[in-house]
């Protein structure tokens, strides 16, 4: 690059029609018209498809691009987006994290030897399933049968399905190592995670979270320069936050 810096813009979450919780539809125009929409996009060098407990939707991207669609973007990396069931914030809220994975690595080898390996609590607490669409449709249809929901098996399975941190990061980091070492990130969403307080029983927690990940999703100004080591109060009192 002879240039000097060049700055791109990235969007790495971006959910999909296969996405539990969307406004797209659930039919093959919805696709289309996604799939359109992103074509369009004349500012953006790389997206992350992002879906709940899923890769499928990913899956749909890549073999659009296998056609010669989507040429407008460098780059698309799958993201997946848990609910992680033992952290939770106030009112009893989840935190979510992402994981985001290299392009380099095929659907199969996410969904094989990552998805199907996790395990979420079912009905009752003991019970673990793997982590499948098939298992969440599952799972919903029974708890359906026990409370009212208006909405579809799926949608009511992944609303309560959650899984450990603990399993997502012993899968990446010794079960699957050879396989996704070096070619993930981990991904931090500020919302459920500035929740929770620095005073009291969560320092030691809160602050475990945020040198665990890679990255931090943030808008806040005040976020990102905590996270960035730019704020001088937190820089005196906990010098290992800026350095990790």
């Amino acid at each position: 690059m002879y240039i000097g810096s060049e700055f791109k813009k990235w969007d790495l979450h971006v959910h999909t029609p296969a996405s539990y919780y969307q406004e797209y539809g659930k039919d093959q125009n919805a696709w289309d018209c996604f799939i359109e929409a992103l074509e369009n996009i004349e500012d953006m060098s790389a997206i992350g498809i992002t879906d709940y407990f899923s890769i499928e939707g990913y899956r749909k991207i890549f073999e659009a691009r296998a056609t010669g669609r989507l040429s407008n973007i460098e780059l698309i990396l799958p993201n997946i987006e848990f609910r992680v069931s033992d952290i939770q914030g106030p009112k009893n809220r989840k935190l979510n994290y992402h994981i985001i994975f290299s392009d380099e690595l095929s659907c199969d080898d996410i969904n094989d030897h990552f998805l199907k390996s996790l395990k979420f609590e079912a009905d009752p607490p003991e019970k673990k399933l793997s982590l499948s669409k098939e298992n969440l449709v599952s799972y919903g249809a029974k708890l359906k049968q026990l409370q009212e929901y208006d909405e579809d098996d799926y949608y009511v399975g992944c609303v309560n399905a959650t899984v450990k941190l603990e399993d997502i990061r012993n899968i990446l980091e010794k079960e699957a190592a050879d396989i996704f070492k070096g070619k993930y990130i981990l991904i931090l969403p500020e919302e459920t995670w500035c929740a929770l307080s620095w005073k009291g029983g969560n320092y030691a927690l809160k602050k475990k979270l945020f040198m665990q990940a890679d990255a931090m999703f943030s808008s806040n100004p005040s976020t990102i320069t905590f996270a960035l080591g730019e704020n001088a109060q937190y820089n005196e009192v906990d010098p290992i936050i800026r350095t990790g």
